[in-house]
């Protein structure tokens, strides 16, 4: 959906793109949109997942009217969930770039770090699992990356966690992570997005477990906790 503004107050919110199996992160770079779709399956391919893109321009010339289970002209990268004893096949979540303008996505279902490089006119060039290092990450949902460190910091959200990828050298630290609780007092509660905002990552918590999940409940306040990185 885009949202037209003017003088600073929202105006008309009209489609831009419809047809997703399950729409999920968006990144703007330059004139480019990408998306993720956690279920863009295919023929032969039922945990399948993609990033798809779209200009600036075609989006300002009407709706476009996506094919699902193809290869649409749109989808930049497909990408195959295995699934695991949580029984969730979602795949491609989070997306970001890094310094190098590098494409990242990681699968909600398995937790596999992808890295997409593209071309200078911002087509596919070539994709790759990044091998992290550390303690492994089981499930990846929102993500953003500080393009000042190249830092990528995940939503951990079967673990209740804020996991960081130094893109640099792979290595991976835990930031935060918690128990099972309601999100008072700030804490993790299923952690689904997140955005850097200066110095403090704000963290919106998505509060719907599935099986084997760290979070066992929804449960209200439904709550975004602050994490500063000074």
């Amino acid at each position: 959906m885009r949202v037209r503004m003017k003088n600073g107050q929202p105006g008309a919110i009209e489609t831009v793109a419809d047809k997703f199996a399950l729409a999920n992160g968006i990144v703007w770079k330059g004139n480019t949109l990408y998306v993720t779709d956690s279920q863009w399956d295919l023929p032969g391919n039922d945990k399948g997942s993609a990033i798809l893109r779209f200009t600036l321009a075609e989006l300002n010339q009407g709706p476009v009217h996506l094919k699902p289970k193809t290869k649409d002209p749109h989808v930049l990268a497909v990408f195959t969930t295995t699934v695991n004893e949580t029984g969730v096949d979602n795949g491609a979540d989070g997306i970001d770039y890094d310094s190098q303008g590098n494409l990242y996505t990681g699968s909600f279902g398995d937790g596999t770090f992808y890295k997409v490089t593209l071309k200078p006119d911002g087509t596919y060039a070539r994709q790759e699992v990044v091998a992290v290092q550390g303690p492994r990450i089981p499930c990846i949902d929102g993500l953003v990356i500080d393009r000042k460190t190249d830092k990528a910091y995940l939503c951990g959200a079967r673990l209740n966690a804020i996991d960081v990828v130094n893109l640099k050298d792979n290595s991976h630290t835990v930031l935060a992570r918690n128990g099972d609780t309601g999100g008072t007092g700030g804490l993790l509660d299923q952690p689904a997005e997140v955005l850097l905002k200066g110095a403090q990552l704000i963290i919106s918590n998505y509060d719907k477990p599935e099986k084997h999940f760290v979070n066992t409940k929804s449960d209200a306040p439904h709550t975004e906790s602050v994490i500063d990185l000074r």
